[in-house]
């Protein structure tokens, strides 16, 4: 369909629609733009959002960021002491954290 033929269904100027396919380019179109393009070419809008992921690995990924952050804290604070745990030692307690943030409010695991 040419931007003269789709100009003519949505009732606007031909350079209304050469705009819009220019800002559709750009990623700067708006929802209402979209919106009549789609009744004019009889075509329904769908917007979403699509998860890159699972939202069970996505709130593991979380967890553990959350976990680590708390352990990597109390780390460098024995570190400055001279006490700082072993790496093998550390690992198994982010993920006895990480453990307890999943099991609690999962609100919380996006505050961080």
């Amino acid at each position: 369909m040419t931007t003269r033929q789709l100009a003519e269904r949505m009732g606007v100027a031909q350079s209304t629609v050469v705009a819009l396919e220019q800002s559709e380019a750009d990623d700067k179109i708006n929802l209402q733009s979209l919106l009549r393009a789609a009744e004019a070419l009889d075509c329904e809008l769908r917007y979403a959002l699509v998860p890159r992921q699972s939202l069970e690995a996505k709130v593991e990924q979380q967890a553990e960021y959350v976990a680590r952050k708390a352990v990597n804290r109390v780390t460098h604070t024995m570190r400055l002491e001279a006490q700082e745990p072993t790496a093998n030692y550390t690992l198994k307690v982010i993920e006895r954290e990480k453990d307890k943030v999943l099991q609690g409010r999962w609100g919380t695991l996006w505050e961080s």
